[in-house]
């Protein structure tokens, strides 16, 4: 026979996942208001919200830190290795063990500009949010839940060039017009049907 599930494992399973998503996002959002403002002249500031195994939270800025940068835990201070180290600037616990919280970690520019001063987004996705901080089984929930990059690196990416009201002026679009489209694959279009589809979006006046 089998044996009873207990109150505390149905508990676990009847957890409503959706509910404490929100919960943390309100959390998180009034917290980080809390964080002092910082010079972004030098470093890539990347907070994560942790819930921890064991480790407090300076542990883990530390963690991830060392997996995501150098890997060194002692550089040599005026080397190039030290100065493409990170570290943890601050933390928030919002329990007295600092298990769960939120952690800011710095991350040097000098690891990620080229010789054009311009810092790939891929690079910043790869170092912020790579292995060394989701594939970790100490932590059995981590997010990056904000990235402050300083102004003198945002002006070097391209971005938009005319913004959503300088496309509508462009377009010749009113307000109250919206035209998008997406080709979803493996639905059975033949090329024949996309050609089709797309010489007809393309002769519509709009454009």
């Amino acid at each position: 026979m089998a044996s009873a599930i207990t109150t505390d494992k149905l508990n676990q399973i009847d957890l409503n996942l959706d509910a404490r998503e929100e919960l943390i996002r309100e959390l998180v959002v009034e917290r980080l208001l809390e964080f002092p403002a910082l010079d972004l002249s030098h470093d890539i500031i990347a907070t994560y919200f942790v819930v921890s195994s064991h480790k407090p939270l300076l542990e883990v800025g530390r963690t991830i830190a060392y997996h995501q940068t150098t890997a060194a835990k002692h550089p040599e201070p005026g080397t190039l290795v030290a100065s493409c180290t990170g570290d943890v600037i601050d933390r928030i616990a919002f329990t007295a063990d600092e298990r769960i919280g939120l952690v800011r970690v710095a991350f040097p520019l000098a690891m990620f500009l080229d010789d054009q001063g311009r810092v790939y987004s891929t690079d910043l996705l790869h170092v912020c949010a790579g292995a060394g901080v989701f594939a970790l089984r100490e932590f059995p929930d981590i997010k990056l839940v904000d990235l402050a990059i300083g102004p003198d690196v945002l002006r070097t990416f391209p971005g938009p060039a005319f913004g959503s009201d300088g496309i509508r002026e462009l377009a010749n679009f009113h307000e109250d017009v919206a035209f998008g489209t997406i080709v979803k694959p493996c639905t059975g279009l033949t090329p024949e049907d996309v050609a089709a589809t797309v010489a007809a979006a393309a002769a519509n006046p709009l454009f």
